[in-house]
């Protein structure tokens, strides 16, 4: 099971909370019960502990036969704590990349002024000997072995949601089941920029009297539903806009095949004229947004959009530049 769910009521985490169970906690806990997910209710037991750490290292449980798939008997009351799980004699090893925001502020440099302090040092977390189901291991394999017989074959286009982790993809350094490497690449909620404090509330409100409820500011965690998808790209030809000064038509590599295995190039519309010489974009490894509704400007139908940069300051000293990609990594990875 994961380590947050199970709270060591009896051990270090257990003291510095005060010996108390933290509000709304519903997982196990010493000599407690909680429902395997779609299997049985256990209770916890015993609890081994590292001999150095004290850290639990071990639970020993005990489950009620007679409470399978949700089935709660007479006289029980209903368990209202459910935890996911995986059998740890059949469950396959591999290694979990959990990425997370490369900076700490949503503008980085903005108070600080170098936005390299503003780096996030816990951007990624590594665990080593995390447990999957073995159907992922034998999904992984078959998704290995197609990447050497099809071309446009990418080990990332093997994702999963992870329960209460995060959506994940096979690295490309996965090598077999004895080497399996995924990468986070969305959490499930997104709480950047959602939540007020109390005073921040009251400030925004003070001379307004009591308002309305739809003045009130919302808080709380969002489901983070803007999903984008971005894909290495290459630039192959590049030229201006017949209808329009400020735009250029790109035909851009995203790594797309049709049926017969044939390369499908994607036409970019970019508002770039001016601002990136032509002929220094064309040939370069880019990222494109690839899942975007097409649009028209100006009469030509743009698939996709290119990632820049800009430093911000308008006019004649305004620089900007396309996030560019190592030249090794292969057009449609994600």
């Amino acid at each position: 099971i994961e380590r947050s769910d199970f709270f060591d009521l009896d051990g270090p985490e257990g003291e510095a909370n005060g010996g108390k169970v933290p509000k709304g906690y519903k997982r196990l806990l010493p000599g407690k019960i909680v429902r395997l997910r779609y299997a049985y209710v256990i209770q916890c037991d015993e609890v081994i502990r590292d001999p150095e750490t004290q850290e639990p290292v071990e639970l020993k449980c005990s489950y009620f036969p007679d409470t399978r798939a949700g089935v709660t008997p007479e006289g029980m009351q209903r368990v209202k704590g459910i935890i996911h799980w995986v059998e740890g004699t059949t469950g396959v090893k591999c290694k979990i990349n959990q990425y997370d925001r490369l900076f700490v502020t949503e503008e980085p440099g903005k108070e600080s002024g170098d936005y390299l302090k503003d780096l996030n040092p816990n951007s990624l977390e590594v665990l080593e000997d995390a447990l999957v189901e073995p159907s992922v291991a034998e999904d992984a394999v078959d998704a290995l072995e197609k990447i050497q017989k099809v071309s446009g074959a990418y080990a990332s286009s093997l994702a999963y949601q992870f329960e209460r982790s995060g959506y994940f993809a096979l690295d490309k350094d996965s090598t077999g089941k004895d080497n399996l490497i995924f990468n986070r690449v969305a959490t499930l909620r997104d709480t950047w920029g959602t939540e007020s404090t109390g005073n921040e509330a009251k400030k925004r409100n003070r001379g307004r009297g009591t308002g309305t409820a739809q003045e009130k500011p919302k808080a709380g965690p969002v489901e983070d539903v803007r999903r984008v998808a971005f894909r290495v790209a290459t630039i192959l030809e590049a030229g201006p806009h017949p209808e329009a000064d400020s735009l250029i038509v790109c035909k851009v590599d995203c790594g797309d095949t049709s049926e017969d295995g044939s390369t499908e190039f994607r036409t970019v519309v970019a508002g770039l004229a001016g601002k990136i010489p032509l002929d220094k974009i064309v040939g370069k490894k880019v990222v494109a947004v690839t899942n975007l509704k097409p649009a028209k400007m100006r009469g030509i139908e743009s698939t996709a959009m290119l990632l820049a940069a800009s430093n911000g300051i308008e006019g004649d000293d305004e620089i900007v530049e396309l996030l560019n990609v190592p030249s090794d990594v292969p057009n449609g990875e994600l």
